[in-house]
């Protein structure tokens, strides 16, 4: 988050980049369907609106505009949309439904979810242009009618195979990674001077340089 203050001197805030920073989302070659990525461009649209205080100058602002960073990880992925929304729009997306009615939606899908019966369907690029099929959920819903199944209640969920240049490209990665450790995530040796030992003896017992701790405080009184 990113705070600064205005032409009129109003604190507003921003999303903040690190000078360093690279923004990277899944690539549209990947083995993922539509939806995964049709969500992806919508869920940093969203983030991005929330955390950037609204004028009526920015309503009417294309979001590339504002932040073009993100516009380009999104176009570099190739799952960037033809036209960036304006904040305006994607403020209308976020509301179109009030709170009561969001949870209530959410109470009936959940409901919904319990009596579904999921098919997982594995499917390809090469399957998804040549098949002349009907789409599967339809191909299971006349089978569920022609034997009088009322009670299937029929919910699709699908997933790509690899393609063969990924599945060569990933078994080299993993070849190529193997025994490599990142030095940011390795533990080091103590380096605590004599002032800031207890009795000589480091009050971590020598783990004082470990990496990704998690402390853990609690109140002394309480317990």
């Amino acid at each position: 988050m990113e705070m600064y203050w205005n032409e009129r001197q109003e604190l507003k805030f921003q999303v903040h980049m690190k000078p360093n920073q690279k923004l990277k989302y899944l690539n549209g070659d990947s083995t993922h369907m539509p939806s995964t990525f049709r969500a992806i461009p919508n869920g940093v649209f969203g983030r991005l609106s929330k955390l950037t205080s609204r004028s009526k100058k920015l309503d009417d602002t294309p979001i590339d505009e504002i932040y073009p960073h993100h516009a380009k990880a999104l176009n570099i992925a190739k799952i960037a949309p033809e036209k960036f929304p304006t904040f305006k729009e994607i403020e209308t997306r976020r509301t179109k439904f009030s709170k009561d009615k969001r949870l209530e939606l959410k109470k009936a899908k959940e409901k919904k979810r319990k009596r579904d019966t999921f098919f997982c369907i594995g499917v390809s690029k090469c399957s998804q242009k040549t098949s002349n099929h009907p789409p599967f959920h339809a191909i299971l819903k006349k089978l569920r009618d022609n034997y009088n199944l009322k009670w299937l209640r029929i919910s699709m969920s699908y997933h790509r195979f690899t393609n063969l240049s990924q599945a060569f490209q990933g078994d080299l990665n993993s070849k190529l990674q193997k025994g490599i450790t990142s030095s940011d995530f390795a533990d080091l040796p103590c380096n605590c001077n004599r002032s800031s030992k207890v009795n000589g003896v480091c009050m971590y017992k020598g783990e004082c340089r470990k990496a990704i701790v998690v402390y853990k405080a609690e109140c002394v009184e309480c317990k």
